[in-house]
């Protein structure tokens, strides 16, 4: 198994409704890829998000990335 951690701190103002729209649309694509195994994300309190995409093996990550 191999974790994918990726970060993000959204822009005050930044329009919630397309980035949901595109990050559905990467989560979707990513399903389809050999070796994909899940993906989740965490919000913090302070607004703060951490994504984890989990791959069967490095070289199955790479091949996404």
């Amino acid at each position: 198994m191999h974790l994918i951690v990726f970060r993000n701190r959204k822009r005050a103002g930044m329009d919630a409704a397309a980035y949901a729209t595109d990050a559905a649309r990467m989560e979707e694509l990513a399903a389809g890829q050999p070796g994909f195994l899940s993906v989740k994300s965490y919000t913090a309190a302070d607004g703060e998000v951490v994504t984890l995409s989990e791959w069967e093996s490095e070289g199955h990550a790479r091949a996404w990335g």
